[in-house]
């Protein structure tokens, strides 16, 4: 649950992020930029839920 919460979160900082540096940050840097951070964070979150869907959580049933 909290990782969902943490994607959607970074999704969202990621998309205003982009335009800030679209505005602000233009040509082949703000692109680079771009596509440097939000590479960056979607590898960081992938391994995460990657490391989620190898190790389910275990559910007790009472």
């Amino acid at each position: 649950m909290l990782l969902a919460v943490v994607t959607a979160l970074a999704i969202g900082v990621l998309v205003v992020a982009a335009l800030l540096l679209g505005f602000f940050v233009t040509g082949w840097l703000g692109s680079f930029a771009t596509w440097a951070v939000v590479g960056a964070v979607a590898a960081v979150l992938a391994r995460a839920w990657a490391r989620l869907a190898v190790h389910p959580r275990r559910v007790r049933v009472a």
